[in-house]
């Protein structure tokens, strides 16, 4: 089986390289990418048009096409943990429902045996649901983290309390009452809430925690509090145009802030560079800005310019950007801004992009204080909301790219949807994130910068792997290059599959299958797989068993260990409904041996009180101190402005309620 499965990858790489390492063009793009499908389905080693058949077109043929790509032989499994209970086929209710409680506790072993070598610090962060059928990943941020020492697992929790999570608790029942409006929860008169639920960037030994549509926050990576926002207020530019103000979104002494989850941190030269935007509307031109930060002193700001000197703008979000040694990369992510359902103007259902478009910065441009920059545009095939880079751009610059191919993250189950197979909807998962409309697929593409085209190409999707995203991603802190990624799929289920979205997707020019033959009768179950990078393939992987589904992959590697991109384990969090494991809540937290997933997880984790909802973004540490950084932004100063201009009740709730918290 492991010699099939082998020949199998081959013919997939195989497939992509030839398909890829030509001039791109779309139908023969999506051609190839159907043809790869067809080979995942089928287990055909042959795929039509590849090297294996000789069609004719010998242009820019792989040189050696024979060459299966490398697949580690399997390791002797130690004592494994089993899977638990049988479970239904079903999504599990707790990815929409959670605990608000705050924990502290020792994780037990239900399963398998704890590794001695698995040593250090996981942080992941999820946002609780509010219980009212709000989008998943519109509630406050709960910070977790996992400490292993070899031989016991402890686990702390805190919510993520900003200045206007206390503001958001005393205005309830007001006329200054935040309410939820899709992905955002905003008050006519004290603005919109920043979360701080999605993702983390070590920076040394400091850790900040983000959000899409706030400012940054430095945490104490010993009691998981807040420590200071990145930047002051009147450092950022406001996210929405001035005319949305009028209808309660972006004003007051919470302005909105759009930026990204993901700011690219150069531990080498000591630098975090974030986006910050202004949405682009119709008739309402965008603005994008470059944001340097030497985690001391004020922001720097570049604002973005096209080679015609225009402004660069966001269309869809600026979800993820990244750094390489001599330059920058931001991506228009397919992770759509729905203004509309936010504020009840214009459409309100927006499909994403069928293409990428990504801005190349050089950072040789960027001068100290800040300025206009020059941006050059570059565009890839289908969609895309996480990426990665290798360090090395010494022969062009590498991105590692995860296509949702449809699969949208801004859409939810909402109440009046209807399931594509006419089944009654699910009131428990309301809120949750809609069904793929399409296979996902992963990408490899080398740009050159100075062009922005790209030069080499090479793609892969599986139907057993790269359903529903693929999503999540782990990997060991680079060095020059990125070798393997892990990665989480969420798979198909026709629970979440719904008729609005179905019609939305119908004619999406991104589209590998018919939508009409997605297989939701049988589903795809959810996935953690290994991708080797160069050449592409799918090396190793776990199918999750029905009625568990596996998120925040995060890779820490073996204590004492060597340097390989695979010495280590994967941690992921484990959402189900399961009642019958003793000890366990039905969320649990699984290892797995890094350099064997396809064996099963070595140890399951749980505790009684441990409930997760979808969980998110994650970070390792290899040790943790307490925060001891001088860099402080006054919440009183930095809100003091705004607040003079609301009146006598509300400048009252925040001296009442909100800086006593942050009074030092």
């Amino acid at each position: 089986m492991r010699r099939e499965s082998s020949h199998l990858y081959g013919a997939l790489a195989r497939a992509s390289l030839f398909a890829m390492r030509r001039p791109l063009d779309r139908r023969r793009f999506l051609a190839a990418s159907a043809s790869t499908l067809v080979v995942a389905a089928c287990g055909s080693s042959r795929v039509p048009g590849s090297p294996d058949e000789d069609t004719g077109d010998d242009e820019d043929e792989p040189t050696d096409p024979t060459t299966d790509p490398p697949v580690d032989p399997p390791v002797a499994p130690p004592s494994l943990a089993d899977t638990g209970p049988a479970l239904a086929r079903r999504v599990p209710s707790s990815l929409t429902s959670a605990s608000r409680a705050e924990l502290d506790l020792e994780l037990r072993v239900v399963g398998g045996a704890l590794p001695a070598a698995l040593r250090g610090h996981v942080f992941l962060v999820c946002a609780l649901p509010q219980g009212d059928g709000s989008p998943q990943f519109n509630g406050d941020g709960m910070l977790t983290r996992l400490d292993f020492d070899g031989s016991r697992a402890r686990l702390l929790s805190r919510l993520a309390k900003t200045p206007c999570f206390y503001a958001d608790e005393a205005s309830r029942g007001t006329d200054a009452a935040f309410e939820n409006k899709h992905l955002s929860r905003t008050s006519s008169k004290l603005g919109a809430r920043n979360f701080a639920n999605t993702a983390f960037a070590p920076f040394g030994d400091r850790l900040l925690v983000t959000y899409d549509g706030g400012r940054p926050y430095e945490i104490d990576p010993t009691t998981l509090a807040l420590v200071t926002a990145v930047g002051r207020n009147d450092e950022w530019i406001a996210g929405l145009p001035e005319l949305l103000l009028r209808f309660g979104v972006g004003g007051g002494p919470f302005p909105t802030v759009l930026t990204t989850a993901h700011p690219a941190v150069d531990e080498r030269t000591r630098e975090l560079f974030f986006v910050n935007y202004t949405l682009q509307m119709p008739l309402l031109p965008g603005r994008t800005a470059l944001v340097r930060w030497d985690g001391q002193g004020d922001l720097e700001r570049f604002m973005l310019k096209d080679d015609r000197g225009g402004d660069v703008a966001i269309v869809q979000s600026a979800h993820q950007m990244v750094v390489t040694r001599r330059f920058i990369v931001i991506v228009d992510t397919a992770f759509v801004t729905e203004v509309a359902k936010m504020t009840g103007i214009g459409d309100k259902e927006i499909p994403q992009a069928a293409e990428t478009t990504a801005w190349i910065i050089r950072r040789d441009d960027l001068v100290a204080g800040g300025g206009d920059v020059r941006a050059r545009r570059v565009t890839v095939p289908l969609d895309c909301v996480h990426f990665h880079a290798d360090y090395d751009d010494a022969l062009g610059i590498v991105l590692h790219v995860a296509h949702s191919c449809s699969g949208d993250p801004s859409e939810f189950l909402q109440a009046d949807d209807r399931r594509v197979d006419g089944q009654p909807l699910r009131a428990d998962l309301i809120g949750a994130n809609t069904a793929p409309s399409d296979i996902g697929a992963l990408g490899r593409y080398v740009v050159n910068p100075d062009t922005g085209t790209v030069t080499t190409s090479g793609f892969v999707r599986d139907d057993r792997y790269t359903w529903g995203g693929p999503a999540l991603a782990a990997f060991r802190a680079p060095g020059d290059t990125i070798p393997d990624v892990y990665w989480v799929g969420m798979g198909l289920h026709a629970e979440l599959a719904v008729q609005r979205v179905a019609d939305m997707y119908r004619d999406w020019q991104g589209r590998s299958m018919d939508i009409d033959a997605l297989p939701l009768s049988e589903g795809r179950p959810g996935t953690l797989f290994r991708v080797r990078s160069n050449p592409l393939a799918i090396v190793d992987g776990f199918t999750m068993p029905d009625g568990r589904v596996a998120l925040s992959p995060t890779f820490v590697p073996r204590h004492e260990g060597t340097d390989a991109p695979d010495d280590g384990f994967v941690v992921v969090t484990m959402l189900s409904d399961d009642d019958g494991t003793a000890g366990s809540s039905g969320d649990e937290v699984w290892i797995f041996d890094a350099k064997n997933l396809a064996q099963g997880p070595l140890c399951r984790l749980a505790h009684p009180d441990l409930d997760l909802p979808f969980s998110l973004h994650t970070a390792f540490l290899p040790t943790i101190r307490p925060h001891t950084a001088g860099y402080h932004v006054d919440v009183r100063a930095d809100h003091e402005a705004a607040v003079a201009e609301l009146s006598p009740e509300l400048q009252a709730l925040f001296e009442q309620h909100v800086y006593p918290h942050f009074e030092r």
